[in-house]
């Protein structure tokens, strides 16, 4: 069994990476903000180049593709998680830039959008 007391370092391949944890990875986002993710997903992500940008009251980590003349983004938590184009990815702590497996999950719009105004309303209870 993996001693996971211990911290463990893989070498950065691009300037955008940054060190990791046993847990989680981290990526550098264009801006300077960092997105973590499972170390498994950092393997298929970090050669890309993210930026992120505020969304819906969250920032959300995000890279470009152009096909056919058009420039798509693609999200980072939609990429690792991959639901149909049908149901959102729901943050499960409310931290938008904090993509591990276990805080995401594929919801419907309705339900999502419910539980986006609950949290909402239950966040102005707490300043009030």
């Amino acid at each position: 069994m993996e001693d996971l007391s211990q911290t463990t370092t893989i070498t950065p391949l691009k300037n955008d990476i940054v060190t990791s944890c046993p847990l989680y990875c981290f990526i550098r986002c264009s801006n300077g903000m960092i997105a973590t993710v499972d170390p498994d997903d950092w393997c298929r992500l970090h050669n890309f180049k993210w930026h992120a940008k505020k969304s819906r009251g969250g920032w959300y980590a995000y890279r470009k593709i152009t096909v056919r003349n058009r420039t798509r983004y693609i999200y980072m938590h939609r990429s690792i998680i991959n639901p149909s184009k049908d149901f959102h990815v729901h943050h499960k702590n409310g931290m938008t830039l904090f993509n591990a497996k276990n805080n995401l999950e594929i919801l419907d719009p309705l339900v999502h959008a419910i539980m986006t105004k609950f949290r909402s309303l239950q966040r102005k209870k707490l300043t009030t």
